[in-house]
């Protein structure tokens, strides 16, 4: 392990300790303590930018193709033919093209129907179904603003899905081929990771969700900027800076994730309190999001987050020199750079797979104490929504006041990578050690120039003046922009949960 992780971990740390900045007061203090660094010191620091660029993080041939199918299919041409009823909800069936309050009938999840004709209708796709009859009869496809889908080519699926399946009877053919080798049931196994990494991505795509954008656009730039209100931002990022086209999270679509995740209430009202928490507006479940982020960052810390453990050494150091003074003047500059790093928001949208993981390991528990408590009473009772809501509620708060969120938290090798595999898809690759390269100089400027700047402002303008440099890739997001990587990484937590689950259960079967 770097020795100089402990000191990373703490500058990360701190951001989150200082209240909301402006980014204006970041400009401005940035500027007036801004330090000169030599080209020769950033010399090395350069990477190569097309190779980064590339986003496909499966390791196998066949789970790279089933990836590249994945990522391609929100740009798939619409074409008539077999569609899959992807929609939780029920999709209404019209005799008009245009939307319409007379409903002919509904159809269900997983449907099959076949599209004669397609129309575009503002901001949706239409689709007319083939019937015997010569009555016309219309549903929904898309949201063309959103990119929901409330069907999905039934063709492109099935491709996909035999590709996982075939992907599927390769990690079977290397467990049966490893089985006996010691050491090899807990270690990572690249298949088998490309395996849950891909079912994850698969069931976003065949609920309907749309992909969140990858933020690695290096031909543009290096400072992404998501969603509205960034200008200021886009002002310190210069030549550097550039849009990601933004799918604000709407109510027809937050409904649809939620439907997505659990259907139930008592689970969407834990969802609901840990997104009010996340953005900045505490509600319901406070005790147990206090134990979830200490067993979280307990986590984080052990592994090294989305991007692992530093693979650079360097003498250790501390922040002891850091007077309350020197906070109270740049630390609210020092978290507004410092949570705008891509490494920051990687770490963040894996925190949130984290409490999507969490989420459907809770549930499940909670519907077998329910189902166990039935079985013993013999009582076959329905209880009200609103008295499983609180049920649920004393049940999450007793596991935190037991300290046994560690257990619901545990990961296995596998689960830590299928997740690096998403956060590296979308974030980008070598983010911890692209943080570390400015954070090493400005020890250095510290160690062998020592003045009057605190510790904490040069810390800051080292790793502004990377940021700038394009050598340290960044991201603004605005409020709807945390919603929507909020949401994409939830979603994409219960999937893997639900990939892993159904692994073991195969693994099960195969022994009996």
């Amino acid at each position: 392990m770097a020795r100089c992780w402990p000191l990373l971990w703490v500058l990360c740390g701190l951001a989150w300790l200082a209240p909301p900045g402006l980014p204006a007061f970041l400009q401005a203090h940035s500027r007036r303590h801004r330090l000169k660094v030599s080209k020769s010191a950033l010399k090395d620091a350069g990477r190569d930018k097309d190779a980064l660029s590339e986003s496909l993080t499966s390791r196998s041939e066949l789970g790279k193709d089933s990836e590249q199918l994945l990522r391609s299919f929100p740009q798939l041409e619409e074409q008539c033919g077999p569609y899959v009823i992807s929609s939780q909800a029920p999709v209404l069936v019209a005799s008009t093209r245009n939307l319409s309050n007379e409903v002919l009938a509904e159809l269900r999840n997983g449907q099959v129907v076949q599209i004669q004709e397609l129309s575009r209708l503002e901001q949706r796709l239409r689709g007319r179904l083939k019937e015997e009859s010569d009555d016309p009869r219309w549903i929904s496809l898309k949201n063309t603003q959103t990119g929901f889908r409330w069907a999905c080519p039934k063709g492109a699926l099935d491709e996909i899905e035999g590709k996982l399946q075939k992907l599927e009877a390769q990690v079977k053919e290397e467990k049966e081929r490893t089985s006996d080798l010691p050491g090899e049931e807990e270690s990572e196994m690249d298949t088998l990771v490309d395996l849950l990494y891909l079912k994850a991505l698969f069931a976003q795509t065949a609920a309907g969700l749309p992909p969140l954008s990858s933020f690695e656009r290096s031909r543009l730039g290096t400072w992404a900027m998501f969603g509205r209100g960034l200008d200021n931002w886009n002002a310190v990022a210069g030549k550097q800076g550039f849009e990601v086209p933004l799918v604000v999270v709407s109510g027809q679509l937050r409904r649809e994730i939620l439907r997505s995740l659990d259907r139930k209430r008592y689970c969407q009202s834990l969802v609901d309190a840990y997104t009010q928490e996340q953005l900045r507006s505490p509600g319901q479940f406070q005790g147990f999001l206090e134990g979830f982020r200490e067993a979280k960052n307990r986590v984080l810390k052990e592994i090294g987050g989305a991007s692992g453990l530093p693979s650079l050494k360097s003498a250790p150091q501390t922040a002891s020199a850091w007077t309350e003074q020197d906070f109270g003047k740049w630390i609210g500059v020092f978290r507004d750079v410092t949570t705008s790093t891509r490494c920051f928001q990687a770490d963040l949208y894996f925190g949130h797979a984290l409490f999507g993981l969490s989420l459907r390991r809770l549930c499940r528990r909670f519907e077998l104490e329910l189902s166990t408590q039935s079985f013993f009473t013999s009582e076959q009772t329905s209880e009200s929504e609103e008295v499983l809501v609180e049920r649920f509620k004393n049940f999450v708060e007793m596991l935190a006041k037991n300290q046994l969120l560690g257990e619901v938290l545990s990961l296995s090798p596998n689960l830590i990578a299928a997740i690096r595999r998403q956060t590296k898809a979308i974030f980008g690759k070598g983010l911890r050690d692209e943080l570390q390269q400015p954070i090493e100089r400005a020890s250095k400027e510290i160690e062998e120039n020592p003045d009057d700047v605190p510790p904490i402002a040069k810390h800051t303008s080292f790793l502004l003046e990377a940021a700038e440099r394009g050598e340290l890739r960044m991201l603004s997001v605005s409020l709807e922009g945390k919603e929507r990587i909020l949401m994409d990484a939830l979603t994409f937590g219960v999937f893997l949960q639900d990939a892993d689950d159904e692994s073991v259960r195969r693994l099960i079967a195969s022994d009996d």
